[in-house]
């Protein structure tokens, strides 16, 4: 088999190994603001934890993947060369696609926390500042639903989003319905 990509072991690590770090820091964090300076916890630092907790399921599916065999170097997202048991593969689309809603409300959620910290620093004074910083905020919330929706609706109709075989996963997905509603996405008129 020839190998295209990382060792699983290599996939693993990228995983694991920050989400250590964020831990400890986050745990430092905590320890500092709770122990040490005995203040209670604020809407950022609650936020922080929101994002490691989870950020722990998609990085906990490598183990399942590695199992499964569908981390095999030469494995490819939609499972070309997978060598492992054939009734696995929905199980493994069912994870990626689950693991897909968890990594996306994790990037949210370390957005959502940078925010809330910029909201502390900015004092009620600074009105243009903190129009702006809420104008960001209601953005980033936009966006994250966005993001959810297209996770969700990528694949019509929605129940079909884990297939049985990796060749109805790639030839389902159907791109144009997306630009279909041309005064959605302002398109002009014409041929394409």
């Amino acid at each position: 088999m020839v190998a295209h990509g990382p060792k699983a072991a290599v996939v693993m690590a990228t995983g694991f190994v920050p989400l250590t770090v964020a831990a400890a820091v986050i745990m430092a964090r905590l320890h500092l603001r709770l122990k040490v300076q005995r203040r209670k916890l604020l809407v950022s630092d609650m936020l922080m934890v929101a994002a490691l907790l989870f950020g722990l399921p998609p990085t906990g599916f490598f183990v399942i993947f590695k199992r499964l065999g569908a981390l095999d170097p030469g494995v490819t997202t939609t499972l070309q060369n997978y060598h492992g048991n054939p009734e696995d593969i929905p199980e493994i689309f069912k994870l990626f696609w689950v693991g897909s809603v968890f990594f996306c409300t994790t990037l949210y959620l370390c957005k959502a926390a940078l925010l809330a910290a910029y909201l502390q620093i900015f004092p009620d004074f600074m009105r243009k500042r903190r129009i702006f910083l809420w104008a960001t905020v209601a953005y980033v919330a936009l966006a994250y639903v966005a993001t959810l929706l297209m996770t969700f609706c990528m694949c019509t109709p929605i129940e079909t989003n884990c297939f049985h075989s990796p060749v109805a996963y790639r030839a389902h997905f159907e791109p144009q319905k997306v630009t279909e509603n041309r005064d959605l996405l302002h398109v002009p008129p014409g041929p394409h």
